[in-house]
Order: C-alpha cells, then sequence, then structure tokens
C-alpha cells in the first residue's frame, strides 16, 4: 500500500485500517513523496504485517509528517540484512510531527535487523530532519541474535534529530535494546527523552548512548527507564554523552 502525494496532485487523509499485508518484497506501507510534497495527516492502524522476504521495511514512513498516526499495528519481521519492521526517516523533505503508538513488533530474523528505526536518508550533508516524534506503547520483541530493538541514528554529517520521546516502551532480546547514536562528527541528535522504557534479555548492551563527538547528542533526558538485565549504567554504552538529566531509572 502507497500513500503519495505530488505538487500536481495533492493527498492527504490516508486511513489504512485492518488490512492483511503478507511477504512484500519492500514494504507493507509506504508514504511517498513526489517533488518534496508528503502527505500529511496518514492513519494506518490495526493493520496485520507478516513480511518474510523484506530486505526493506514493512511500515516505511518517508516524509510522513503534520499528524501522521500509526498504532496497534502488529508487524512480523524475518528478512534479510538490515531488514526493519518500522523504518522512520527522511528524504526529500522534513519528517515531523508523527506518533507510533501501540504497535507490536517481532523481529524473528535477520542480521542487524531492528524492531523500529528512526533514521535520516541521504548522505553527507543531508538537510532534511526528523523532529517531533513520539514512539510510545509499543512492544518489541528480537528473537534475531543479532538484532536490535529501538534505534535512533544520525549516521551522517549534517543529519538532524530533535525531540523524539520514547515512552514506556517494552523491548525484549536482541543483541541491543534502545540505542541513539549520532554516528558521524556533524551529526545531531538533540532534546531526545527516554520515560519509563523497558530493556530486557538483550546479549550486549541494554541501552546504547553515543556520538561521534561530544555534543553530538545534546541535552539527552533519561527518567524512570529500567534495565531488567543488570540494572547499572556499567552495562550500557555511552560514548562523549552525558545525559542533561538521569534519574529515576534502575541504575541511578
Amino acid at each position: 500500500v502507497v500513500s503519495a502525494s505530488s505538487a500536481g496532485a495533492a493527498s492527504s487523509d490516508h486511513l489504512v485500517a485492518f488490512n492483511t499485508l503478507r511477504d512484500n518484497k519492500f514494504y507493507a506501507w509506504q508514504s511517498d513523496v513526489w517533488e518534496g510534497v508528503a502527505c500529511p495527516r496518514p492513519r494506518v492502524i490495526g493493520n496485520l504485517m507478516e513480511l518474510t522476504r523484506t530486505d526493506s521495511a514493512g511500515l516505511m514512513l518517508l516524509n510522513a509528517q503534520l499528524g501522521g498516526v500509526f498504532a496497534q499495528n502488529i508487524l512480523t519481521l524475518a528478512g534479510g540484512q538490515f531488514a526493519q519492521a518500522i523504518r522512520l526517516t527522511s528524504f526529500a523533505g522534513p519528517t515531523r510531527g508523527v506518533a507510533l503508538t501501540a504497535n507490536e513488533i517481532h523481529v524473528l530474523e535477520g542480521d542487524q535487523a531492528i524492531g523500529l528505526n528512526i533514521q535520516p536518508d541521504g548522505g553527507a550533508g543531508e538537510a532534511y530532519p526528523i523532529e517531533d516524534i513520539v514512539v510510545t506503547g509499543n512492544t518489541v520483541t528480537v528473537a534475531a541474535p543479532t538484532g536490535r530493538g529501538i534505534r535512533v541514528l544520525a549516521p551522517y554529517a549534517g543529519n538532524r534529530i530533535r525531540r523524539v520521546q520514547l515512552v514506556g516502551n517494552p523491548v525484549t532480546g536482541g543483541q541491543y535494546g534502545i540505542e541513539v547514536y549520532a554516528a558521524a562528527v556533524g551529526a545531531l541528535i538533540e532534546d531526545a527523552v527516554l520515560t519509563a522504557n523497558t530493556v530486557a534479555g538483550s546479549t550486549g548492551n541494554t541501552y546504547r548512548f553515543l556520538a561521534a563527538a561530544a555534543g553530538g547528542v545534546a541535552r539527552l533526558r533519561l527518567l524512570a527507564n529500567v534495565d531488567a538485565n543488570w540494572g547499572v549504567a556499567a552495562f550500557q554504552t555511552r560514548s562523549n554523552v552525558t545525559p542533561a538529566h538521569d534519574a529515576g531509572n534502575s541504575w541511578n
């Protein structure tokens, strides 16, 4: 299913609800953009997505913005390397104002497959930000040994991710639980807030907060999160990141 829009044929307010989408090669649902015009206010709710062949993503939120709601979908991913159940990205325009709520995500296999990935597209100098994203109450279960639960990644210089909230998301299994990573000098993740998330069963780090240079992850706030593996910060990865607020967590 594709929700598309363009300058000459503007479209908005798509509702995609209670469908079964199975064995799609690329995406089960995708927002598409032509001439830099996105489809505002999409609603993708209550769908069953079983992805056994995909090398890409189940939900591909490409420039999805302005009130997009993605809720109560069930996604099962058994894809290839780097496959993602949900990918939120920006390309040819910003992505902003999106809510991901109460989705159920199962990552069964796939080398470094990811349950929910927030990552700008494009290369170095990418100017289109990801902003004002709320991820709340999503259940992520990762059986893939090298899989990841939730990742917020700015991979290139010039990438900007601002005001992402991760609230009340239980993540179980995989190599890493929740990761916030500015991977290049000049990449910036600002004002990310993690509240009341729980990570359990990770074979590697439960929480990972990293930046290629000091200041790459700015004003990170950690409140009331649970590390059910170890309960102490010593088993996390923190590199070039000092949270602005770090209180009430299981490791404090």
